[in-house]
């Protein structure tokens, strides 16, 4: 099996947890304490800055983000965990 890999994002410091929604790839940045997405283009963006290590991702039905940090160890909305 032969094939090519490209680079599709850099600068991450320890990514993990990828999930697909609304048309962007996101993830937990864990020791930059952020959650990021990315566009099909490789835009980026920094979608929420905590003072904890994010990890697990998922949504509401309403579309708020749910996040789960290293120290809190449960749910938390995104509202509620923002710096």
């Amino acid at each position: 099996m032969s094939g090519t890999v490209e680079t599709f994002a850099e600068g991450l410091d320890f990514g993990e947890g990828p999930r697909w929604h609304g048309g962007r790839l996101w993830v937990s940045d864990f020791f930059a304490h952020r959650v990021r997405s990315f566009g099909p283009s490789g835009d980026r963006r920094v979608e929420l800055e905590l003072d904890d290590q994010p990890s697990g991702l998922g949504w509401l039905p309403s579309g708020e983000l749910l996040v789960v940090a290293r120290t809190l160890r449960r749910p938390t909305s995104a509202s509620r965990t923002a710096r």
